[in-house]
């Protein structure tokens, strides 16, 4: 006769492998050297080390092999990087307490739920709320005169129009492009996600 565990212990079974997995494939390959990748550039772009990041305590949440956080631990009075399989979950509710109405912070714990597997604590329901937030404060910002920093609210809407594709939802997810579009004309992953929504 065999014994099947139960669902709740395969599920942790499996999310152990995964995590060590993940950790084994980390622990092989040395630290990013730099801030190299499409993604840091566009950032790095938007700011201005003198407004942005001197004198200032700095969080990257997704930090992957830390060649970006080392870039800001140049820039920034004091930096600390996370990643999924070290903590994101206390480390982007850390952000949410210290900085509750910023856009980014509100986009990043957004992202998180929409980009983690559900047994690391992703849902996809729950990221389409607080994109919808995300997105609202970004607005707040814009209306308003203080000078930050410009990234972060066409990302936010491209991600709002992927979780409301995924929940069915394709006339909000155009909606949700067109206004990342008007912020960021040449955003590709916009473009290109409006384009397979316009051709069907």
């Amino acid at each position: 006769m065999m014994v099947r565990q139960p669902e709740a212990t395969t599920k942790l079974l499996n999310m152990v492998a995964s995590r060590s997995a993940y950790e084994d494939w980390h622990a092989r390959y040395e630290m990013e050297g730099g801030a190299n990748t499409p993604w840091h550039k566009m950032v790095i772009k938007h700011l201005q080390p003198s407004r942005d990041l001197i004198g200032k305590r700095v969080l990257e949440i997704g930090c992957g092999l830390g060649g970006f956080a080392c870039w800001l631990a140049t820039q920034a009075e004091r930096t600390h990087a996370a990643h999924a399989a070290r903590g994101l979950r206390r480390d982007v509710g850390r952000a949410l307490r210290l900085a509750a109405r910023n856009p980014r912070v509100l986009f990043i714990d957004a992202m998180s739920d929409y980009q983690l597997a559900p047994e690391l604590g992703g849902n996809k329901e729950r990221a389409l709320v607080k994109l919808r937030q995300a997105v609202a404060a970004f607005e707040l910002e814009r209306a308003g005169t203080e000078q930050l920093p410009g990234w972060g609210a066409a990302e936010a809407y491209e991600l709002l129009a992927r979780d409301l594709l995924d929940q069915g939802e394709t006339l909000g997810a155009r909606d949700a492009l067109e206004h990342a579009l008007l912020l960021a004309p040449e955003f590709s992953q916009a473009r290109r996600l409006m384009a397979q929504i316009i051709s069907g």
